[in-house]
């Protein structure tokens, strides 16, 4: 979106960037992000030679680059190798967060069902849960799911007043919103 954008938008991107870089205690990132395409492209290139390929925490996302990908890197293009894990790791962090969001939706259907006492409801539910179940082995929802989900949004809808949730830890903070009339 920031390149059709143009080069300023891009640019206003990158600063955002490297602003993260900072807070997060990468500085050689930041400024790598701060560079122009031609001395940051040498700036990575160098730390794929000296670290290897680095997550942002550190962690090696074991990819190993030859000779002629950092000098690749170096003159601004990005090495196959590391398109091809990038371009996995999007589809399968894609298909997680939408198993996610569909298993959200579904403890989401069966705790309503119950608290409305909408019998027909909670069988659909059940029904729906059991058929994800199945396809979905590594995120299937089992009772303790279902009574884990009820008993933390009870305690959320217990925790919210005036549109704040907050633990009773933490109760003393509504004092900053006392400015706001809801009433």
């Amino acid at each position: 979106m920031l390149t059709l954008l143009g080069p300023i938008a891009g640019y206003a991107g990158q600063m955002g960037t490297a602003m993260q870089a900072f807070e997060e205690g990468q500085p050689m990132r930041g400024v790598e992000a701060m560079m122009p395409k031609f001395i940051s492209s040498a700036i990575k290139a160098v730390r794929y030679e000296t670290e290897g390929v680095r997550s942002w925490r550190g962690d090696d996302l074991g990819v190993t680059l030859s000779n002629a990908d950092i000098i690749g890197t170096a003159m601004g293009f990005q090495p196959t190798a590391l398109s091809e894990m990038y371009a996995g790791r999007s589809v399968v962090k894609t298909r997680e967060a939408k198993l996610q969001r569909r298993r959200e939706d579904l403890m989401r259907a069966w705790r309503e069902a119950r608290d409305a006492g909408d019998s027909a409801g909670l069988a659909d539910a059940v029904a729906s849960i059991r058929r994800f179940n199945d396809k979905n082995r590594p995120f299937a929802i089992g009772p303790q799911h279902l009574k884990a989900s009820w008993m933390a949004h009870r305690r959320a809808q217990l925790q919210t007043a005036q549109g704040i949730n907050l633990s009773r830890r933490r109760d003393e903070l509504r004092e900053y919103s006392r400015f706001a009339v809801i009433d």
